[in-house]
């Protein structure tokens, strides 16, 4: 196979090269790989049956908040918990909202450093959005912990966002 080679001239260039889902060190040191499952398993599947309701998501971010809304969907009677890093003492994911008014609606505890000076809004680049963050905000819906227990489950779930493929 050839290899050609292709100038670019460009102020600004964005490379989306994709990813492969990753998954903590400490996360396989807790459990046998072949009971990890991925949140890719999910989504292009549609209505995947489930060996029973007991769900653990490995994740605190955008990927685990998705799966829970997929989750609240097609699967209601889903139990889900969300297991977060061992040291983490977040006790709430950080979610995107257009305001610091809009956040305190929702009783959204946020810190100075979580709001964007020009526009006021909270968690502006890396928050929660979309069908996540509609589930993220339903708090009574999930439980969340800093330890797994792999035996409580009936499938445990990575979450943990994507590492590049390059």
């Amino acid at each position: 196979a050839t290899c050609a080679v292709h100038e670019i001239l460009a102020d600004n260039v964005c490379v989306c090269a994709g990813g492969i889902p990753y998954t903590p060190p400490w996360i396989i040191e807790q459990c046998d790989s072949n009971r990890l499952e991925s949140a890719e398993d999910y989504f292009p599947r549609g209505n995947r049956e489930l060996k029973g309701p007991r769900i653990a998501v490995i994740g605190f971010s955008h990927s685990a908040f998705s799966i829970g809304h997929l989750f609240q969907k097609q699967h209601p009677s889903a139990k889900i918990t969300y297991i977060k890093q061992p040291s983490s003492t977040r006790s709430q994911p950080r979610i995107y909202f257009s305001s610091t008014k809009a956040a305190n609606q929702y009783e959204y505890a946020y810190e100075d450093a979580d709001v964007c000076p020009d526009t006021e809004r909270v968690h502006r680049f890396g928050g929660v959005r979309g069908d996540g963050r509609t589930f993220a905000l339903l708090k009574d819906s999930y439980q969340t912990s800093n330890v797994l227990n792999p035996d409580d489950y009936d499938h445990i779930i990575v979450a943990c966002g994507y590492h590049i493929k390059w």
